[in-house]
């Protein structure tokens, strides 16, 4: 009988892999990116415990749906939020696909179109313009008692400051956070009399050429020429607290019961405010797309955070030139 290999140092050889380049970016000869790698030691962590709580260790061979239908069970009662299991599952079907691509196992359960679950749009949100304006113009300063439990001491009205600035950032350039954090005036260019952040995205290796305006040039300035430094965990919980603050409490139909609006504010929802906000006021998708760095149509317009009758207009939009063929002139 064959020795069966377990999933988790499987995992760990893959990752360390990744690390020293020794595994590349699917089809591509790219080194895989710190943030892809961060990912997977986070689905490892998370393996880890499910294995400690279940008292067992899974193999490569018992990766299956009955295998997956536990670990998704187990993440949802340690209250991950949906996107988030998604993006533990991909990791887990990205070490399985490198065990087939090496022969160490024949099997393709994980390969069932419901292995990773699909994202619930309740993580999908975006701020409108109205909103951003909210924000911007929140007299943080001004704020006394608690929010969220947490007493504004001085420190905290400073750090929650540097989160919105640097958040407001993020929905005016349309990159990820890994990419707004490292903006700073030396990638300021001239083109044709228009000024640019030059940038090359952390994650895609894509160099990207990024519009600028008051605002802008107003936060770089406001720090130097450089984004303020908080730290990711940090910024997730201050924009839920700025949220509150703005009174964004309120809760949709297509939201679950248990969440508001403020609790599903993180750093990424700046990249769907810049895309989504950008096509509603008419901003060819092409030209989005050479911004944020998609190499898709069809991926940036999955992305846009859009409701059925701003669908219709985009529809209408996009049908403009085919809905004039034929007309009598």
């Amino acid at each position: 009988m064959e020795k069966q290999i377990a999933l988790t140092p499987f995992m760990e050889e893959v990752i360390g892999d990744m690390k020293h380049g020794k595994r590349l970016k699917f089809r591509s000869s790219c080194k895989v990116s710190d943030g892809y790698i961060t990912n997977m030691k986070s689905a490892l962590v998370r393996l880890n415990e499910f294995e400690n709580v279940t008292g067992r260790i899974y193999h490569l061979d018992e990766v299956n749906m009955s295998f997956q239908r536990e670990f998704v069970g187990f993440m949802v009662r340690k209250g991950l939020k949906p996107n988030t299991i998604k993006t533990r599952m991909a990791s887990i079907h990205v070490v399985m696909r490198e065990a087939i691509n090496r022969g160490l196992t024949e099997n393709m359960d994980f390969d069932n179109p419901d292995f990773v679950p699909l994202q619930n749009a309740v993580d999908s949100i975006y701020l409108t313009e109205r909103q951003l304006d909210e924000l911007r113009n929140l007299k943080i300063d001004l704020w006394n008692g608690e929010v969220c439990g947490l007493r504004l001491y001085p420190r905290v009205k400073k750090s929650l400051e540097r989160t919105r600035d640097l958040f407001l950032m993020g929905c005016m350039t349309g990159q990820r956070f890994s990419d707004y954090r490292r903006i700073n005036a030396d990638m300021i260019v001239c083109i044709g009399g228009f000024k640019f952040i030059s940038l090359k995205q952390k994650k895609t290796g894509v160099d990207v050429l990024i519009p600028m305006n008051e605002h802008i040039t107003n936060i770089i300035e406001r720090y130097g020429g450089a984004m303020p430094k908080v730290v990711l965990s940090t910024f997730n919980r201050n924009m839920r607290i700025l949220g509150e603050m703005l009174g964004w409490t309120w809760r949709t139909d297509w939201m679950r019961s248990d969440v508001r609006f403020c609790d599903m504010l993180s750093s990424h929802t700046a990249r769907r405010s810049f895309a989504t906000n950008a096509y509603q006021k008419g901003v060819p998708l092409k030209s989005i797309m050479s911004v944020t760095g998609h190499r898709s149509e069809r991926s940036i317009r999955s992305y846009l955070r859009l409701d059925s009758r701003e669908k219709a207009l985009m529809a209408a939009r996009d049908f403009s030139g085919f809905l004039i063929m034929g007309v009598a002139r």
